[in-house]
């Protein structure tokens, strides 16, 4: 997304210096700390209101970066458009950004795309396509994405029902960070032989999990 203390994918990334850059109107930043808030990273903890806060800030700056082709950054301009941040709300555009984003191989923006095609944001529903794109974008290592995958193949949206395959996804999305719900969800498939045979062992050692994870944000 942007070089040294403010790229969210190096090593050297620094989130107390980033934030104070934002502050201070750095743009380079402000979308990083956007990222960071919207999808809680780096030790932030999850709000997105306050993640398009910033990307209302560096609206401009994301429209010029976006035509270096930078896949993260076209997805943070397509939030800013379903959103309305920095500018007039408008879906048909954020689909548009999302899709750019995803062809260009960016896991969050591919996730996006699927919501979009799931929901009819910007374009017509499409269980199909939106499955496609959970899939790729899980594939790609989009915790997220996995959870949504799993639930595209609990109920048979876009895909035959498979149980297997949904506990499966729901299994990878927990361990990879997934959230609490994904947790307690996978906790309930193993409880009740969902997909997967009876154990009461991983329902509990799950459900811990989830209240682990839940407790962690409340501290935070």
């Amino acid at each position: 997304m942007t070089t040294g203390k403010y790229d969210i994918y190096s090593k050297d990334f620094d989130l107390e210096e980033c934030m104070a850059q934002a502050q201070q109107g750095n743009p380079n930043a402000q979308a990083s700390i956007a990222y960071c808030y919207i999808r809680g990273k780096h030790g932030l903890k999850k709000d997105t209101p306050k993640g398009f806060e910033y990307l209302q800030k560096c609206f401009t700056y994301l429209c010029k970066s976006a035509e270096s082709g930078e896949g993260r950054i076209m997805a943070l301009l397509g939030s800013c458009y379903e959103d309305g941040a920095g500018v007039e709300k408008d879906d048909a555009q954020a689909y548009e950004w999302y899709r750019k984003s995803a062809e260009a191989g960016d896991a969050y923006g591919m996730a996006l795309l699927g919501w979009c095609c799931k929901e009819g944001t910007g374009v017509e529903k499409d269980d199909a396509q939106a499955y496609e794109w959970f899939r790729k974008s899980a594939e790609a290592g989009d915790a997220e994405a996995m959870s949504l995958l799993g639930a595209c193949y609990a109920y048979g949206k876009g895909v035959e029902e498979d149980r297997s395959e949904a506990v499966k996804w729901y299994r990878k999305s927990a361990e990879a960070g997934g959230n609490a719900g994904v947790m307690t969800i996978l906790s309930r498939h193993y409880q009740y032989g969902i997909g997967v045979e009876k154990d009461m062992d991983q329902a509990q050692y799950w459900t811990q999990r989830a209240i682990e994870a839940i407790s962690k944000r409340r501290d935070e």
